[in-house]
């Protein structure tokens, strides 16, 4: 089994800033990706759209990541669930 922070590994020290993107594709998937380490938090944007290669390698770091945790989420459902009732 892979480790999360193994998938970071290759992660590069600065990522690449998708607003410099030279191959953008419009209404792709972004986000904003939050990484904790003591009292630091990084902040990353990333864009799927920007096809440029070295930003497919970036994009890659962050797939291989979202697959390991859906993963480990789909190999053992929910112990429990809540509803809630609005009134």
């Amino acid at each position: 089994m892979t480790s999360l922070s193994g998938s970071f590994r290759s992660f590069p020290p600065v990522a690449p800033d998708p607003d410099t993107c030279e191959n953008m594709m419009t209404d792709a998937a972004y986000g904003t990706l939050r990484m904790t380490a003591g009292a630091t938090t990084t902040e990353i944007e990333w864009n799927s759209g920007c096809l440029d290669d070295d930003y497919k390698t970036f994009l890659s770091v962050l797939r291989e990541a979202n697959e390991l945790v859906s993963g480990w989420g789909s190999a053992k459902p929910a112990d429990r669930s809540e509803d809630f009732l609005v009134r």
